[in-house]
């Protein structure tokens, strides 16, 4: 991630950095870490390991849940590693790294606009899949999507096939004129977790569909629902509520952030849910259909549906993005093993396209210094410039694991007088947090004051969300 405002929309990270993996919405990641935690105790590593704040018990609902995706193909020179419950999934070297080498590059498994370009994405001036400019991308080459009132458009014929596979054929206003509230939502609250729910839920459903995305274990063949399920819930997850509890001020503004998030899965239900009532009342048997042929199958399976479109399933999900998204709004199979450390062994960069433009959608981790087999490699999660109380306190609320351990938190730590190093464990407000409480109450009560006009039938506020992203993380 870019070292921009580590409060980037629900989390992005230094571009030094990656971020945290996480366990699907699905409970299954919790038994497969029971059974990888025996598999693994004697190839433990003493590293930066993901504590949660001590406490008498570590309750699975209390910090993420992760496991091995062993489905993957993993880059030479790295591999996979189940470190415990707590500190989850985690990438060693199996070979010696030089400085400045190329560890592995990663490419994105769900990827949503960045929020500063999403605009520009649904206005057709940004590709679709890739998000690079399409003026420029060559005579003849850019495509567009030709469904009614949508404006889509791709670089070339590789990214339109992939787009539409991927997320496009079930969010194209066109293609499945029920997303259109729910598309139309998006664009007054860029949340950058909601765009990437909104496409991981497309291509999960995509997979039960006449146009499959392509799987990633065996490529040139269809992905599986319960392929991309797997590769899913191997992610580090945890409810969206459990981070959001942690900020200042969340008792004023949890009212407007239920308000707001419960009116987006009513919208996305009644857009992308195969059993909602008046899909069924249509005659759509458990599938989703348009232009009078189907975009998702009929007899999707039903206990997936309830699993994703749930409240409880859709917070997961929220929280899952947040945790493993990558600054530029992207999920990585590969990259979201990665651990964190405040002096990490990896940088992250996004490589230019043979256009010369950063790509948004793929990464390269690099080696910014030497690392020997059997090391764990690891990002930072947080602006590595910023105290050791502020990187902890904010690493304890978005990540939900502290205090670090790494040796540089260490050592700054064993510099803090007893009364700071005991005000840091416990996590406690700062003067910067009391003035952030002041300003999410005022913007919480703002979001919901909108909220109460767009039930009454009046305007949205325009841009309220995207100044709450910035300012506040959303």
């Amino acid at each position: 991630m870019a070292v921009d405002n580590p409060h980037t929309e629900v989390n992005g990270r230094p571009t030094v950095e990656a971020r945290d993996p996480e366990g699907s919405g699905e409970e299954e990641a919790q038994d497969d870490s029971a059974n990888q935690a025996s598999a693994s105790s004697s190839k433990k590593k003493k590293s930066n390991k993901k504590k949660k704040k001590s406490s008498s018990s570590s309750a699975a609902n209390d910090h993420p849940t992760s496991s091995i995706d062993s489905s993957l193909t993993m880059p030479s020179g790295i591999e996979q590693h189940y470190f415990d419950p707590v500190k989850g999934k985690g990438l060693l070297a199996t070979r010696d790294f030089a400085e400045g080498e190329t560890v592995f590059t990663d490419s994105a498994f769900v990827s949503a606009p960045p929020m500063a370009q999403a605009k520009k994405v649904a206005g057709g001036e940004l590709c679709n899949a890739c998000f690079q400019p399409v003026d420029g991308a060559g005579v003849g080459r850019n495509t567009g999507c030709k469904g009614k009132d949508c404006q889509a458009v791709w670089c070339n014929r590789e990214c339109e096939s992939r787009g539409r596979t991927a997320h496009h054929n079930v969010l194209c206003k066109g293609n499945n004129p029920a997303i259109v509230p729910f598309v139309n939502f998006m664009s007054t609250h860029p949340f950058l977790s909601l765009h990437s729910v909104a496409r991981l839920y497309a291509r999960i459903l995509l997979c039960h569909s006449p146009t499959p995305p392509e799987s990633l274990i065996k490529p040139s063949r269809p992905a599986t629902v319960e392929e991309t399920l797997g590769h899913t819930s191997a992610f580090a997850s945890i409810s969206e509520l459990v981070r959001r509890k942690r900020n200042p001020g969340w008792e004023v503004e949890k009212q407007a952030f239920e308000l707001t998030f419960k009116e987006a899965l009513k919208l996305l239900k009644e857009g992308m849910d195969p059993y909602d009532e008046a899909r069924i009342a249509r005659g759509e048997q458990g599938g989703i259909r348009g232009k009078g042929k189907w975009t998702v199958n009929p007899d999707f399976p039903r206990d997936v549906a309830q699993q994703l479109f749930g409240w409880e399933g859709f917070m997961r999900s929220l929280g899952r993005a947040n945790l493993n998204m990558e600054s530029q709004g992207s999920l990585y199979c590969i990259h979201s093993h990665l651990n964190h450390s405040c002096a990490p062994n990896l940088s992250t960069q996004h490589p230019p396209s043979q256009r010369g433009i950063r790509q948004a959608t793929k990464l390269k981790l690099m080696a910014n210094k030497p690392i020997k087999a059997g090391e764990e490699l690891l990002i930072t999660y947080q602006d590595p410039s910023q105290s050791v109380t502020r990187r902890n306190l904010l690493l304890w609320r978005e990540h939900i694991f502290g205090p670090c351990e790494c040796p540089r938190c260490e050592k700054e730590m064993g510099e803090l007088d007893e009364e700071e190093r005991e005000r840091l464990k416990r996590f406690e407000m700062t003067s910067e947090d009391k003035e952030e409480v002041k300003l999410r109450r005022k913007q919480a009560e703002t979001l919901q004051k909108e909220g109460e006009k767009r039930a009454a039938g009046e305007k949205d506020l325009r841009g309220l969300e995207e100044e709450l992203r910035e300012t506040l993380g959303f």
